[in-house]
């Protein structure tokens, strides 16, 4: 008898939460949910895209300070961590002139990351300088970014023999460098 009464309670209970969660009275919702409607809470959670260029990585209001540290490369003003990378990217610029790769046997990416850092570096100078007395010279790097960035992603091959993994570990860095040109470069492809 006591669990045929604790069986009927049972079914009681699970009744009342039934009603109880269909009832437009009390609302159903799980812990922690917003109470608002989703447009109340749109602004927290969606960032416009930005207007204008450049987007990626940083603003136009941003570079003054990107070319003061670039040329100050190597005085002891930037942290360490920013003339390592300066340096890379400078030393990659100094070796490249052309995105072309070389074949690949296609079990494996024929990616360079000294190419990539290149374009990059070449896209990043036209950008800091494209609005200074240095906007000839300015012009030709971001020229010759657009060029080896086409080379790169026409020459590209990620292995075809690479499990996904291998594939989109290659694949993602050459998005978002070649990316970086377009967008950097913006104004030289329109």
């Amino acid at each position: 008898m006591p669990n045929r009464n604790l069986r009927r309670l049972r079914m009681f209970i699970a009744l009342l939460l039934t009603v109880a969660l269909v009832s437009s009275g009390i609302p159903a919702m799980a812990v922690g949910a917003p109470t608002k409607t989703p447009e109340a809470y749109a602004p927290q959670f969606y960032n416009p895209v930005a207007v204008g260029h450049p987007r990626l990585y940083f603003r136009e209001a941003d570079i003054p300070a990107i070319r003061e540290r670039w040329e100050n490369y190597e005085t002891g003003r930037n942290p360490v961590q920013v003339d390592w990378f300066i340096r890379q990217m400078k030393n990659a610029q100094g070796r490249y002139d052309s995105g072309i790769l070389p074949i690949s046997s296609g079990n494996s990416s024929n990616a360079n990351k000294q190419i990539a850092a290149a374009f990059q570096a070449n896209a990043l100078e036209y950008l800091m300088y494209r609005n200074t007395d240095r906007h000839e010279e300015a012009v030709r790097k971001g020229l010759l970014a657009i060029k080896m960035a086409k080379e790169y992603l026409t020459t590209f091959n990620w292995g075809t023999n690479l499990d996904t993994y291998s594939r989109n570990y290659e694949i993602g860095p050459v998005l978002v460098e070649t990316a970086c040109v377009y967008d950097w470069c913006h104004d030289l492809l329109t």
